[in-house]
């Protein structure tokens, strides 16, 4: 669950790094985001069984918290080891 969650937000600051405009559409998903972070009846949680392991949405919200940092630790890392940022593709070059 830490994977997905650092993953998850390592994935919206690549996306916000590449693409500064989806910033606005991100930003309207913040309220629901903050819900499913801290509720206990959101999307994400509301369906779990009680005796679903705590500790497993423990390390999914410490994940989301770290992903962005870990993400940007991963880009020094490879600009100092000469790596350089496949270019991504948007949709004029895919056709």
């Amino acid at each position: 669950m830490h994977g997905y969650g650092s993953g998850l937000t390592a994935f919206y600051t690549s996306l916000i790094m590449f693409h500064p405009s989806r910033l606005v559409a991100l930003a309207r998903l913040l309220p629901m985001a903050v819900r499913d972070f801290f509720g206990h009846d959101s999307l994400r949680t509301g369906s779990l069984p009680s005796e679903f392991p705590v500790h497993l949405l423990a390390a999914n919200r410490r994940g989301l918290i770290l992903g962005p940092a870990r993400y940007l630790q991963g880009r020094v890392r490879a600009r100092k080891a000469g790596l350089r940022s496949p270019k991504l593709l948007t949709q004029e070059d895919q056709s």
